[in-house]
């Protein structure tokens, strides 16, 4: 079964609610039975709908990867030894220094 793919946000607000409520609030909570007024629960009825909210609680979910881990994973897929990866591989990392942005693990060394 596939994991909910959500938000940083979203995952903090699934575990708040996985701390402070029982599970059966919870599930009137999917049900839109119940209202709750704290931010993150208004968050998660905001983003998900019940299936993906109950999915999330009992079966898990992923956290969605930022765009940073994203073009990360891509420069990655270029290997360093191949010529046009190479290209590849400096053009992404000059593009990222006209716009200014630094991203470890492309344009700035790692810890």
């Amino acid at each position: 079964m596939e994991k909910v793919i959500v938000s940083k946000e979203v995952a903090e607000a699934i575990e708040h609610a996985k701390r402070t409520c029982i599970v059966s609030a919870l599930i009137r909570f999917a049900d839109g039975e119940s209202g709750f007024l704290h931010p993150k629960m208004i968050l998660l009825r905001k983003e998900l709908d019940r299936e993906a909210l109950l999915h999330a609680i009992f079966y898990g979910y992923e956290i969605e990867k930022s765009p940073e881990e994203k073009l990360r994973e891509y420069y990655e897929s270029f290997n360093a030894e191949i010529m046009e990866h190479v290209y590849a591989r400096t053009a992404i990392r000059t593009t990222l220094a006209l716009l200014g942005i630094t991203i470890e693990g492309i344009n700035v060394e790692r810890p």
